[in-house]
């Protein structure tokens, strides 16, 4: 376990490891062979972490569906066969607050040119 001062890292606590180390030490370290201190550490930073995914993982949602796709595609080819309500509740819990109509980003109306002013037909001016 190799943790080094990287005050320069965006993703980094002073003093502490950085987001990429912290993951990383969080699922492949037996955390009773840890000391208590850096435990405290690395549990005073999962709130960070937690955030910064949530954040990640609704801006990557919205651009999939920004692209085109459906919420039945994110939910079967993403989060792997829950249903699109489910995906959709994920997406609202994790802060996503953009609604796409029918499940897609509206597209823009073509550009329609304007039509020239008819003149009035005999008889039916006031």
């Amino acid at each position: 376990m190799r943790h080094t001062d990287r005050s320069e890292d965006p993703g980094a606590t002073p003093g502490g490891p950085a987001l990429p180390e912290l993951v990383r030490d969080l699922t492949e370290i037996d955390p009773r062979t840890v000391a208590p201190e850096q435990l405290a550490q690395w549990l005073t930073m999962l709130p960070r972490l937690r955030a910064a995914l949530d954040a990640a993982e609704v801006a990557s949602l919205e651009a999939l569906l920004d692209g085109g796709w459906r919420w039945q595609e994110v939910a079967d080819r993403v989060y792997e066969g829950i249903s699109r309500q489910s995906t959709q509740d994920r997406y609202r819990r994790l802060g996503g607050t953009l609604s796409w109509p029918a499940g897609r980003p509206p597209v823009p109306d073509p550009v329609v040119p304007r039509r020239r002013p008819t003149t009035p037909r005999r008889g039916t001016e006031r």
